[in-house]
């Protein structure tokens, strides 16, 4: 297998720009909120930074009823305010290019993935044009999706069948050439059919089909694809794993031979990937 701004400052808040004292050192690096939104009138007189524009807006995530009921992970862990209302949050996108064409993959705590196509803007509208294509219910909150020539990987948070109290990190990789087969799936054994004790917080491939997942507890573990996978089926093997963060692992990156990983304990380490450590 191979895997082919912010706010603008005080001034320029709210559309409370003032525009007829040019352009100046300080206010060059403030951005036009109006431009943000593709309503500046000024042009080059604008004495606020042109830098950032909306080109559109999506909803990439809902109030999803079969998530919200008969979920034993959803009823025992989403029951304060604060978690009910992190339950809608967008957590993560993924561009596809396919064909010239570019789509978009999205993730959310919803439960939900879904992809979207994109397309330029019509005659007098602003922006250009996405519209849903597709969406997945997965079984619990998604925290990383990414796309890897035609594979789309998807991390999320849910109960395993063999231990149904609890919850354990997944990721199910889809075939974009043959989306109707089912996903094939990291697992760290035959008897453990998941990826990782906790959430999958990062996701890195490289082109020759090699596979990295950092988990929410401190584990980086690297899988390879092989054609007799751990249920006798096409898919990936567990060959190695990392240690060394005290939290979770955010960021994995390759340069040069050696992996890059950063976490939530403060820490970025370089790995020398021959020996995992």
């Amino acid at each position: 297998m191979a895997f082919g701004g912010g706010r603008g400052g005080r001034g320029g808040g709210r559309g409370g720009h003032n525009h007829n004292s040019g352009r100046g050192n300080d206010a060059q690096f403030k951005l036009c909120s109006n431009y943000i939104v593709g309503k500046c009138t000024h042009g080059d007189r604008c004495r606020f930074a042109h830098l950032l524009q909306i080109m559109a807006t999506v909803d990439c995530s809902d109030k999803n009823k079969e998530f919200n009921s008969n979920n034993n992970y959803n009823n025992r862990n989403y029951h304060s305010k604060k978690k009910m209302s992190d339950r809608y949050k967008a957590s993560s996108v993924a561009v596809w290019e396919n064909q010239g064409q570019i789509k978009v993959f999205t993730g959310s705590y919803d439960g939900k993935w879904r992809l979207f196509n994109t397309g330029p803007a019509q005659p007098g509208q602003h922006g250009a044009q996405i519209n849903q294509e597709f969406e997945h219910y997965v079984g619990g909150p998604i925290d990383v999706v990414h796309v890897a020539s035609h594979y789309f990987f998807c991390a999320f948070e849910c109960a395993p069948a063999e231990a149904p109290d609890s919850k354990a990190g997944m990721v199910h990789i889809w075939n974009l050439n043959n989306p109707s087969d089912p996903p094939m799936e990291l697992w760290m054994s035959p008897m453990s059919k998941y990826a990782g004790s906790g959430k999958i917080r990062s996701l890195f491939t490289t082109p020759d089909g090699t596979v990295w997942s950092g988990g929410s507890d401190g584990i980086i573990r690297q899988w390879a694809f092989n054609p007799q996978g751990p249920d006798g089926k096409p898919g990936f093997v567990l060959t190695k794993t990392y240690y060394g963060h005290l939290g979770a692992v955010t960021g994995i990156a390759l340069v040069k031979g050696n992996l890059w990983s950063s976490g939530m304990d403060g820490t970025l380490r370089i790995w020398n990937c021959d020996k995992a450590e």
